[in-house]
């Protein structure tokens, strides 16, 4: 009786982090999902410098039509927003004529992609 409910215990163990294991994406899921956004971010800040003359916080971006493709993968809480478990942050310089955006992913992969409004994105990897 007792190894029976060892086995099922770690048998119930071993399900729950398969589970765990593939609810994670993987470093290249979260390279592409952070290029995704960055292409949808510097579309629309495109458009936006093109209309106003100054780009736009992510706050105000995040309503443009050109994210409605990633704004469903896009949650907010106090001011930090986040895509496929990444999170993206937008800085823009005084006069709004300039901007960085970065997507940085945490543990276990820490992946980073960044882009500014010339519209390059760059990835990389944290150093180990």
């Amino acid at each position: 009786m007792m190894l029976r409910f060892a086995a099922a215990l770690v048998l119930s163990f071993g399900l729950a982090g398969l589970a765990v294991a593939a609810a994670q994406m993987s470093a290249d899921d979260e390279r592409r999902a952070a290029v995704t956004v960055l292409r949808a971010i510097n579309t629309a800040e495109h458009a936006v410098m093109r209309q106003t003359g100054k780009y736009a916080p992510m706050e105000t971006l995040i309503d443009h039509p050109m994210m409605a493709r990633v704004k469903p993968n896009i949650t907010a809480s106090s001011g930090t927003f986040r895509h496929a478990e990444a999170e993206v942050r937008i800085s823009l310089s005084p006069d709004a004529t300039q901007y960085v955006v970065t997507v940085v992913s945490g543990a276990p992969t820490h992946n980073a992609a960044f882009s500014d409004e010339r519209g390059l994105i760059y990835t990389g990897r944290a150093l180990q």
